[in-house]
């Protein structure tokens, strides 16, 4: 029980982070529906579980609320918080202390039904209960009320340890009313009749947890089913449940107004008042009681007998981040280091410490006490021993936020410190190089001799060819080396390029046997597995695949050590990078931390599971021993295949022998396929047999029904038969695809001609459960071109529903006709039909598109192209080749003509109709401006058919071709300015989330770079982020600001005038004036910062038939211009814009000091 808490009273009604206490029901409030259900269902039940977020007040609920109903029921609440000392008893012997110290102070008679079996052991508590009833001084029967509180500490705190299982275990046989597996194998060891009244439960159970380690309480629900029923969530207060836990309690120093008005400061419904649902509406508990002892606090310094409206308004939403600080303001900088990295595990839970430890690191007790007393800090005495934890779990996210911060500040410190090393280390560098070039002459023949010896050893490129191929030390290393004439036989293999003799590879690439790249490959890249795929190869025959990757480029660090692994597809695309973040090289450790991004620096999208990390382990000859994979914020997850972690064990030619799968605690698991340890063992280069064995070491079943598979290679190394087995080596089918075996054909360069799925017996043909294709037989040309597939049933005829035949006619270089075939009526019927004719040159292309699925697809287009291979025109035709009207998503055309400007490396697209005019509505002309270094551009604008703009924008990427930030294009000059169509500003900045390859934050800029304001529709803001699909707005101070005060928040923002251009014609733009000026005077009317347009107008009128006066402030040249404008109409329109108050102060700056030109 923590012993820093004030006593609750009249004067003091509410704990602030602390829990009530069972002694403070009588200003417990708001929880009746609960309280009421709860001790209903305790009442009924052996087990209840209780959870919900940290916050919500469950441990008040229990203590103050349910424990005294359960008191008039003759049932003693017992609240247990464990001790997670290394060097405390175990849990179950705690537990027993406890519960008799309970007992005994409660007076409370323990009555002896028999005596305890294991006497010479700690007693189970299943034994305990059931052997002994508990009496009062009424001599009523007393039941047990066991509350286990913040049981999710078992998993934070010891998660690993055999105290915990045995604890969980004890729980469970209590729960299920089950004789303990010890005691059980005692009795029929010592063959004793057990003389327990077995049937009996004079107690109760009450788990309590927070709600995010219900998922570990799942993993243990096998073991204990007991815990899947009987759960209560307790959620946070509705405004009539806070309503109630502020007025009852508070009744003498408060009314129900500023009841009122608290409940609607800490909700989480910001709307006006007038407009909040208190039904509807949430309330943090804990915020609100800490928020209350707040306000109460401030009333008793002030000498005042009630808390005020106006107490209150001037508090705000912030008050627990003031109120962290606050607690430090007066505390030294190492007490509330120590607080942040000891009292918060680097997962950011909370963590008790005892106060000797404390007090030996260094550690001011008086700080320590000063920080109990203002309850950040709360001790609690275990074992006779103080120790000291944060108050609560709501503190904790402060806490890590401040922890980061100091370590950021730290190691930008360091970096400093680094970087002024490196540059010492660099002159020195250069001082030695000066000696270097003063060496005699004589030496020149020994230089040169080194260097080419240099050269061979270092520099020489060398290629050299694989089967296979494994992972050691990050780097992909070759096995079973192959001659060079061998390599024209094999469906793939690796090709694998290094600098020097003792180099590792810095390339390698899969390539097929006429050596083009191949994505075919069975490299183990940690997510997925490394054995044969064989229902790739179906794939690769239907899909030919062009995505897969085919070739690595491995990428050091200045050690040596793996830095980088960037794998690429056909096209030579990125499609991930596999990125070591992290080495740990010791004498005894030797293991990196690997993280998987795509092309764009974003986790990878073909991992689902939320995977982030790979933390490696390799063994004494550098293998990969040991693979552990992790989610984003450090905790174990499991790949698709259910593994936490994977061990391995190769012989000493890096040949895989072993493989385990382990789960969070490194113990073997049955993973999703069914097995727990792979064996594979080998006959030469000819034979592979894989044995699956389920966690006791037994030969077992996977689920796709098999337990030995059995791989046959050609003497080139491609596999020619998979056969499948049971665990008694008796033939059998793989119910993954309703065969025994897969049987296949190379062509003389390694191409798969057929593959046929066959049964039993190892000849009859059987239909694969997939697509019920028996037999798949392909042909190709002498460039390895695929020409013809062909999927046939068991008979080895086309009754097959689906696509069943693909033919392909190519030229000397690329496709130029492929039909589709179904099987309909006994005959082979074309579906889809693709044809392209081309010129000698390859100039003009027309091709024709016919797909039965879509009777608008069929249409001839035309292409043509120039010498330098650039599209120039392309045009859409009916099937009788008239002209026709082609719609896309922004318009509908007949033909597109591009014109290339290789000045400024620009493009410009034409849109027109049949009649060769521009098309009247939609984007009829298109300009892309591109760079030299990339692919993407980086200005796009769009003109209607009169070549008026219809909008515009600068875009900027990062290394990996993401859009980072873009700017707006538009108005008759063509300019930059804050003007968007949909929204306002001059630039906007994206933040990508790496989890969900989304953008995640807008962020919005100025000309100089500032913080700035973005208005969208009627909402002004400076940051706009995007989290679990709902959106949340700052202002440029960082400060949060709610959707339902946005209008409020507009007022106080400083607004100013910009010019808009009506045409090219007018006046003022004839004159001078652009796009985007600031105006602030008008004849006599002057610009004053307010929204003044009716003034403005007023001078507009006035003035229309007189020559007027204008003055402007243009940026970012940061200068005033005057311009003189005819009698008339000006020929511009005004628009508001908000400043920052930085902006405001420049611009009054320039309008105060700067010359007008």
């Amino acid at each position: 029980m923590p012993i820093n808490e004030d006593k609750v009273n009249e004067q003091k009604p509410w704990p602030g982070l602390s829990a009530y206490n069972e002694n403070d029901s009588i200003n417990f409030f708001g929880r009746n529906k609960e309280i009421a259900e709860l001790v209903d269902l305790i009442e009924s039940e052996l087990l209840v579980t209780i959870f919900g977020a940290s916050g919500t007040g469950k441990t008040s609920l229990l203590k103050a609320g349910v424990s005294p109903k359960m008191i008039e029921k003759n049932i003693l609440p017992i609240y247990i918080r464990l001790d997670h000392s290394k060097s405390a008893p175990d849990y179950i012997a705690q537990t027993i202390i406890i519960i008799k110290n309970k007992l005994a102070e409660s007076k409370i008679e323990t009555e002896e039904l028999s005596k305890s079996i294991l006497s010479n052991q700690t007693e189970s508590l299943w034994e305990f209960f059931h052997r002994n009833e508990f009496w009062n001084k009424k001599n009523h029967l007393i039941k047990p009320l066991l509350i286990f509180d913040q049981l999710e500490e078992i998993f934070t705190l010891r998660k690993y340890d055999i105290n915990a299982e045995n604890f969980i275990n004890e729980i469970g046989w209590l729960c299920e009313n089950s004789v303990p597996t010890p005691l059980q194998g005692y009795l029929r060891e010592n063959n004793i009749k057990i003389n327990i009244p077995i049937h009996t439960q004079n107690y109760r159970v009450v788990v309590s947890l927070r709600d995010d380690f219900l998922a570990h309480l799942e993993s243990i629900t096998l073991k204990i089913p007991a815990f899947r029923k009987n759960r209560y969530g307790v959620n946070r207060f509705n405004g009539i449940q806070a309503l109630d836990a502020v007025i009852f309690p508070g009744k003498k120093i408060l009314n129900e107004e500023v009841a009122l008005k608290i409940v609607y400061s800490v909700t989480n419904k910001k709307y006006a008042e007038s407009e909040i649902n208190l039904e509807n509406a949430e309330v943090e508990p804990a915020l609100l009681s800490l928020f209350c002892r707040e306000l109460n606090e401030q009333r008793i310094k002030d000498n005042k007998n009630q808390i005020s409206i106006e107490d209150v308004q001037e508090s705000s939403l912030n008050i627990l981040t003031n109120y962290y600080s606050e607690c430090f303001s007066n505390i030294s900088e190492k007490t509330r280091e120590f607080v942040e990295n000891k009292l918060l595990t680097d997962t950011g839970y909370r963590n008790a410490i005892p106060q000797e430890d404390i007090i030996q690191n260094g550690i001011s007790v008086e700080d320590i006490d000063k920080l109990i007393s203002l309850r950040l800090l709360r001790t609690e005495k275990r074992q006779g021993t103080r120790w000291i934890e944060l108050s609560h779990d709501i503190l904790t996210n402060i806490a890590i936020s401040s922890r980061d911060k100091r370590r950021s500040d730290y190691e930008l410190q360091n970096e400093k410190k680094r970087v002024e090393v490196l540059s010492k280390e660099k002159k020195i560098e250069i001082r030695k190089y000066r000696k270097k070039i003063t060496l005699s002459l004589s030496f020149l023949v020994l230089l040169l001799i080194s260097i080419i010896i240099v050269y061979f050893v270092y520099f020489k490129t060398y290629t050299e060819y694989y089967g296979s191929v494994v992972n050691k030390h990050g780097f992909i290393t070759g096995l079973r080396q192959l001659e060079k004439d061998n390599i024209s036989h094999r469906n793939f293999y690796y090709e694998c390029i290094k600098q020097g003799v003792y180099g590792e590879y810095d390339n390698v690439y899969v390539k097929n046997g006429y050596g083009n790249l191949s994505p075919n490959q069975n490299i183990f890249r940690y997510i997925a597995s490394q054995d044969d795929n064989e229902d790739a190869l179906t794939n690769d025959i239907i899909n030919e695949n062009q995505i897969g990757v085919c070739h690595w480029e491995l990428i050091k660090d200045k050690d040596g050590h793996i830095f980088c692994e960037k794998a690429y597809n056909k096209k030579n695309e990125i499609i991930y990078n596999f990125t070591n973040k992290n080495n740990i090289n010791t004498s005894s450790i030797n293991k990196s931390i690997f993280q998987y991004t795509d092309s764009l620096g974003i986790q990878n999208r073909k991992i689902n599971q939320g995977l982030s990390y790979i933390r490696i382990t390799y063994d004494n000859n550098g293998y990969d021993k040991l693979y552990e994979f992790f989610n984003s914020f450090g905790i174990k997850k499991a790949n698709i295949y259910g593994d936490y972690a994977i061990i391995r064990k190769y012989d000493n030619n890096g040949k895989i022998l072993i493989e385990k799968s382990l789960d969070q605690l490194g113990k073997t698991i049955t993973n999703n396929i069914g097995v727990s340890i792979q064996y594979y063992s080998y006959q030469g280069d000819s034979l592979k047999i894989t044995t699956y064995c389920n966690q006791y070491n037994e030969i077992t079943k996977n689920k796709n029904g098999y337990a030995i598979k059995r791989t046959y290679y050609d003497i080139y190394g491609n596999p020619l038969k998979y056969f499948y087995y049971d665990e008694y080596n008796n033939p059998c089918l793989n119910t993954s695809i309703n065969a025994h075996g897969i049987i296949l054909r190379y062509n003389n360069n390694g191409n798969l001609e057929e593959k046929k799925y066959v049964g039993i017996d190892e000849n009859s043909l059987v239909a694969n459960k997939s697509d019920f294709t028996a037999v798949y037989k392909a042909k190709y040309d002498n460039k390895g071109r695929q020409l013809i597939f062909e999927r046939l049933d068991k008979s080895k005829g086309n009754n097959l529903a689906g696509i069943v035949t693909k033919e392909r006619i190519y030229d000397d270089i690329s496709l130029t006709k492929e039909l589709h075939y179904i099987f309909k009526d006994n005959a082979l019927k074309y579906i889809y039909k693709h044809q392209i004719w081309k010129n000698n040159l390859n100039q003009d292309i027309l091709s024709y598109t016919y797909n039965i699925h879509n009777l608008n697809s069929e249409y001839f287009q035309k292409k043509s192209y120039d010498k330098n291979n650039n599209l120039r025109y392309y045009a859409y035709f009916n099937n009788k080749m008239k002209p026709f009207e082609f719609n896309d998503i922004n318009r509908k055309y007949h033909a597109c003509y591009i014109f290339y400007k290789e000045k400024n490396n620009s493009i410009i697209k034409y849109y027109c109709d049949i009649a060769n005019n521009l098309i009247p509505t939609g984007p009829a002309i298109e300009y892309f401006e591109y760079t030299n270094k990339s692919q993407k551009p980086v200005i796009i604008k769009s003109y209607d058919y009169t070549n008026k703009i219809i909008n515009g924008y600068y875009y900027n990427y990062d290394e990996f071709g993401n859009i980072i930030s873009k700017s707006y294009i538009g108005g008759v000059s063509e300019t930059s300015f804050r003007g968007d169509h949909e929204s306002k500003y001059y630039i906007l900045n994206f933040v990508w989330n790496l989890q969900n390859n989304k953008i995640f934050e807008f962020v919005g800029y100025n000309e100089f770079n500032e913080p700035s304001l973005i208005e969208e529709k009627e909402n002004v803001y400076y940051k706009k982020v995007i989290s679990k699909d709902k959106y949340f707005f700052y202002d440029y101070n960082g400060e949060p600001i709610q959707i339902d005060s946005m209008k409020k928040n507009i007022k106080k923002y400083p607004v100013v005038y910009y010019i808009k251009l009506q045409s090219k014609y007018s006046p003022a733009y004839i004159a001078g004036v652009k796009d985007g000026d600031i105006l602030f005077k008008y004849g006599d009317w002057i610009y004053n910062f307010k929204r003044d347009f009716n003034g403005l107008l007023h001078e507009e009128h006035k003035l229309n038939n007189f020559p007027k006066q204008i003055s402007i402030v243009r940026f970012p040249e940061c200068k005033i211009y005057r311009f003189n404008l005819p009698a008339g109409l000006t020929g511009f329109d005004c628009d508001t814009l908000h400043y920052t108050e930085n902006e405001k102060i420049r611009l009054m700056s320039i309008i105060n000091t700067i010359k007008v030109k």
